[in-house]
């Protein structure tokens, strides 16, 4: 499964940073419905060179994430979810502008339904 993320400085009015930045997820809301399913955020093509994703954040999560992995050249997080419980997940990437040296927090959906 794989989802586009795109973030930009827009200094006010936006989702992030206390408002400083937007970003939006393509597709907004990821159903996993799979067990054992790799899932890639991608920082997209309209997103600049110099914002890096640097972390990943889970709360709630029961485990169901393995094999997390960040691109050496910070434009993608991969990771596992090992779908075994019904919920909703917090979750949070964390992007670094590194132009300002700004952190934007960016939170997907992600709900787990087990094919069971």
């Amino acid at each position: 499964m794989k989802t586009e993320l795109t973030v930009v400085y827009v200094g006010v009015n936006g989702n992030s940073n206390l408002g400083k930045y937007f970003y939006n997820y393509d597709p907004a809301i990821l159903l996993v419905e799979d067990c054992e399913c790799p899932i890639t955020f991608t920082l997209s093509e309209e997103t600049q060179p110099h914002y890096k994703i640097i972390d990943m954040f889970v709360a709630g999560s029961g485990k169901q994430f393995k094999d997390i992995k960040i691109a050496e050249d910070g434009r993608s997080i991969s990771f596992v979810d090992i779908n075994t419980k019904k919920q909703l997940i917090s979750l949070s990437i964390l992007v670094k502008d590194t132009k300002l040296g700004n952190l934007v927090n960016c939170d997907p959906q992600v709900m787990n339904k087990p094919p069971n």
